[in-house]
């Protein structure tokens, strides 16, 4: 399989999951979860948006001070077993820098990884991931098909994102 055709699969199973709704549940779970309430969830605004990594944008509200925030998010989907961690993209295709590394080019807020065979939400903050950069550096590369990855375990990431929320059942 072409490296070009690898990267449309995933598009249109990206699109499959969002197009389900699966992760407006998860994102209303996640932000309950953190004593918000959810206002909205709305998709991104253009294609180009995608490759600056946002998938969603969705405002929350905090009940007692009626303050609104909204998150830009790109969404990272996992079907299969659930082993208690994250795989964050490190390098893929060509060798050019995955979703996880740091990367001037994506802009978003926050990575929401759904695990949908457990149906569990993780948010990382972006900015968490820039912080911990060396530490994820120094990881082992873990191979999946055009793609290189660094696993870290729930534990590990609210040690090292000190803004992990989750796993969050929803």
């Amino acid at each position: 399989m072409s490296a070009d055709l690898d990267l449309q699969n995933k598009m249109d199973y990206e699109q499959q999951c969002l197009d389900s709704g699966i992760h407006i549940t998860a994102i209303k779970a996640l932000v309950e979860h953190m004593g918000y309430k959810l206002l909205n969830v709305s998709p991104r605004l253009t294609e180009n948006a995608d490759w600056v990594g946002i998938d969603v944008y969705f405002t929350l509200i905090n009940p007692k001070t009626h303050k609104a925030k909204t998150f830009d998010a790109d969404i990272k989907f996992r079907d299969g077993s659930d082993y208690g961690d994250v795989l964050f993209n490190w390098i893929r295709r060509s060798n050019k820098p995955g979703w996880a590394h740091r990367d001037a080019k994506k802009v978003n807020d926050v990575v929401l990884y759904i695990v949908r065979s457990t149906r569990k939400i993780m948010m990382i903050p972006r900015k968490d991931m820039h912080n911990a950069f060396d530490y994820l550096n120094r990881k082992p590369l873990i191979k999946s098909g055009d793609q290189s990855n660094v696993m870290m375990s729930y534990e590990e990431c609210r040690k090292h994102f000190p803004n992990f929320v989750g796993p969050v059942i929803f």
